[in-house]
């Protein structure tokens, strides 16, 4: 609408400096357009003759013996004399001759019968039509602009949007729109390379899990492997019979069963994580006692820091924390958060477990003052399978337990992240007191 109302105004303003610019020719295209029938009158002494002598015409009036008694705005003598013969080669309008003539008869007001003889220059008489062509080139040339305008404006931007919209079908989400025009194709560009944006890192994070995944099948088959190519590597020895000694033989089946556990851990943890990770799995917390939850967590791994030599500080609040949670999915994160701090700290480390009963929320922080968390570790340490020593060793754990205490607070509406400073490690876990709206009601 601002286009056609500016295409409209611009019209109009050409055709008001044609009217300003030329109003002199309008003038005279109304005059040279006078003929002799338009102005005679009885009185013809008082007939305007002034703009008709300014542009080269000539009036004449002759009596009915053909003389001219009146030319222009004088009398005459009688002394000039048209014969019939003359007046008709004036009236004859031929393409050589330089005025149009025009006779009209009239009379006086006393009855005298006269002749009225008007003689205008041919060089005027087409002016409408060069006025016209005048205005029909501006008009033309308005019509041009206006088109060039308006392919610069809205054909150039949508031809841009067309060509952006098909690289991006053919995955080119890098893609970006780049114009100036309309209010309405901006907000377009603006859209679009929002979405565009969101496009591309959707794709960069599905190549990431995509190559998330890969490498945790990788880690996964190396950490099933080698257990259980040793089950299979000491069953084999004791169903041959190579080992007789009794001895020998309890060592071998205790290393089976040793690894045995570790698969069956290294199972019970992917099975875990594959449950909080999927938003269809019963997830169905309930309402409870937290701090009376936490402190049975604690006394549960109080042997483990106890074992390694190392302390657990515990400040949790006396009172009540009620709190809708899930009992074995917070037992689980909480733990693996203790077992984290305890395995990759030496001895004579402090371990504190602090939970704070705040107005919205519950915040729960695993601390230490031990060696802390290697830089390159910090990003991606709750990823399947990463561990705090960087090493692939069965022994070292199933590298899951970060990954299950991140799902778990996260099923809960919560969040879960590591504040790491020099010389110490801090886990810190915050859980609105309202339920999340993934949350099971009962």
């Amino acid at each position: 609408m601002k286009t056609y109302l500016l295409f409209a105004l611009t019209l109009s303003a050409i055709n008001i400096a044609c009217i300003l610019l030329m109003g002199n020719w309008i003038d005279t295209g109304a005059t040279v357009q006078v003929s002799a029938a338009s102005i005679v009158r009885p009185d013809y002494e008082n007939i305007p003759t002034e703009r008709i002598t300014t542009l080269g015409g000539q009036l004449d009036i002759l009596d009915e013996r053909r003389r001219v008694v009146f030319h222009n705005e004088q009398p005459t003598d009688l002394s000039e004399r048209y014969t019939a013969e003359q007046l008709l080669e004036r009236l004859y309008d031929r393409p050589e001759e330089r005025h149009k003539y025009t006779l009209v008869p009239f009379q006086t007001f006393d009855g005298k019968s006269y002749s009225l003889l008007l003689a205008m220059p041919k060089q005027h008489s087409n002016f409408y039509v060069q006025l016209n062509l005048v205005l029909l080139l501006l008009f033309g040339i308005a019509v041009y602009i206006y088109s060039r305008w308006t392919a610069r404006r809205i054909t150039g931007p949508l031809e841009m949007i067309a060509k952006t919209i098909t690289r991006m079908r053919d995955g080119h989400y890098g893609e970006r729109m780049s114009f100036v025009a309309n209010e309405e194709f901006n907000l377009i560009q603006d859209h679009f390379n929002e979405m565009s944006a969101h496009l591309e890192r959707s794709e960069l994070e599905n190549k990431r899990l995509m190559q998330s995944k890969q490498q945790m099948m990788l880690d996964l088959s190396h950490d099933l492997k080698t257990p259980v190519t040793t089950i299979q590597g000491y069953a084999k020895a004791l169903h041959l019979g190579f080992v007789d000694s009794p001895d020998q033989q309890a060592r071998y089946l205790k290393m089976i069963y040793d690894k045995s556990v570790v698969v069956t851990s290294l199972v019970d943890d992917m099975f875990q994580l594959a449950m909080l990770d999927s938003e269809e799995y019963p997830f169905a917390p309930q309402q409870g006692d937290f701090a009376e939850f936490i402190r049975h967590i604690a006394i549960d791994n109080i042997e483990l820091f106890e074992n390694k030599g190392q302390e657990l500080v515990v400040d949790i609040p006396n009172g009540k924390i009620m709190l809708r949670f899930h009992t074995n999915s917070m037992y689980r994160a909480v733990s693996n958060l203790l077992s984290n701090a305890c395995k990759h700290n030496p001895p004579g480390t402090v371990v504190t477990l602090e939970l704070i009963d705040a107005e919205q929320a519950v915040r729960l922080h695993v601390s230490d003052n031990g060696s802390g968390i290697p830089q390159g570790l910090r990003d991606v340490l709750f990823e399947p399978f990463v561990r705090g020593d960087e090493s692939r060793q069965s022994s070292g754990g199933t590298g899951l337990g970060l990954a299950i205490a991140k799902k778990a607070i996260e099923r809960h509406g919560g969040q879960l992240k590591l504040v790491a400073d020099q010389g110490g490690t801090s886990f810190q876990a915050e859980i609105p007191k309202s339920p999340h709206r993934g949350e099971i009601e009962i």
